[in-house]
């Protein structure tokens, strides 16, 4: 019956596992692990707690489940006050406090549990590392990394994600680049997507945009549309139009079905004034079907000083232009055959006059 139990939480059905729980006769220490780490897992606390309280023996792995729990739901006092009463700590239950602690930003706490630690595996020290990543401390996780190293801990693959994010964050281009060449070498491990996205973050930013792209040429895994797009903003930042275009080429190849991507490469077009590769961006982004993103207006078009028919549709342009001087901007027009808004550009000399109803979709924000 135990194993109906903890399929029983996983599937959302509280109340049915309690019953099962409540209707056995006699429960092993398995089972009550079972219940325990079930709720505690499924963040139903207070019920894991009143369970973990009827448990006539506690051993380790029910302590841990409840200690993890609480740290899941930020409730480190609770936590703490589990781990408190252990008569034998284990590895989990000193990574679990520590990652409690650094989650709430109580850095200070986390680090004197560090140091008080008997033994630290690559999990505890990865918990240690990644809290003050996240807190801006990379110095520090930088420090905590050597030190790690220089005890013997062999790093894994998921602690040079913190590791890298912290040389990212701090702009530590020969740092970055030393850690990675010793993760790969030193180390043997094979680079994750996440490593590589920040390996590439650090090079663009650092202006090291064609060393950023032959890292991209050599990686072992296919780039994905955050590598491009990291390329692409850090290409219109250090005026690489050449890169530029390849970058916007790639994202667009990508197929995103996130806007936000479009929207960059919209941007970064009209910021470079150029503005039918903004309304083919913007026939892409119909392609794909993004309708929650479809916006309907009505709007007069005004052509030669003459007023013709009116449409829906809406209007994309430069926020540095003004409604009464309007410079190369997008039209979009509400086609009933095809059942979608046709965008069409509006070249120079082109003015429009707007209605009530109008609204201006500046570059910066028409998403």
């Amino acid at each position: 019956m135990t194993p109906m139990i903890g399929a029983s939480i996983e599937r959302g059905e509280t109340k049915s596992a309690i019953g099962l729980f409540d209707s056995m006769p006699e429960r092993s220490v398995v089972t009550w692990n079972s219940i325990i780490f079930g709720l505690a897992n499924a963040g139903i606390m207070e019920l894991a707690r009143l369970s973990f309280e009827r448990m006539p023996k506690k051993n380790e792995i029910s302590c841990n489940s409840i200690i993890l729990g609480y740290v899941k739901v930020g409730d480190v006092k609770a936590a703490w006050s589990v781990f408190d009463q252990m008569p034998q700590k284990t590895v989990v239950s000193w990574t679990a406090i520590i990652s409690g602690f650094t989650k709430i930003g109580d850095l200070m706490t986390a680090r004197g549990i560090c140091d008080q630690m008997p033994m630290k595996n690559v999990i505890s020290w990865n918990a240690m590392i990644a809290g003050l990543a996240f807190h801006g401390h990379c110095k520090e996780a930088l420090a905590f990394f050597d030190r790690m190293c220089s005890e013997g801990v062999k790093p894994d693959d998921v602690i040079f994600i913190p590791v890298l994010s912290t040389c990212t964050q701090e702009g530590l281009l020969e740092e970055g680049k030393l850690i990675f060449e010793q993760m790969v070498h030193k180390f043997e491990l094979k680079p994750r997507i996440e490593h590589y996205e920040f390996m590439v973050d650090l090079l663009a930013h650092a202006g090291k945009l064609e060393e950023a792209m032959k890292f991209i040429e050599n990686m072992h895994s296919e780039p994905n549309i955050v590598i491009w797009a990291t390329l692409l903003y850090s290409c219109k930042i250090y005026g690489k139009v050449e890169l530029l275009e390849f970058a916007i080429k790639m994202v667009l190849d990508e197929e995103a079905q996130d806007p936000g991507y479009l929207k960059l490469v919209a941007n970064l077009n009209t910021s470079i004034g150029c503005w039918q590769d903004v309304l083919n961006v913007w026939a892409a982004m119909q392609n794909r079907n993004l309708e929650r993103y479809r916006v309907d207006f009505r709007l007069w078009f005004v052509k030669n000083g003459t007023s013709g028919a009116k449409v829906d549709g809406f209007l994309v342009m430069d926020h540095r232009e003004t409604v009464d001087k309007i410079e190369p901007a997008v039209l979009f027009v509400w086609n009933e055959t095809a059942a979608k808004f046709i965008p069409t550009l509006c070249t120079q000399g082109q003015r429009l006059g707007f209605v009530q109803a109008v609204r201006i979709l500046c570059s910066c924000s028409f998403l």
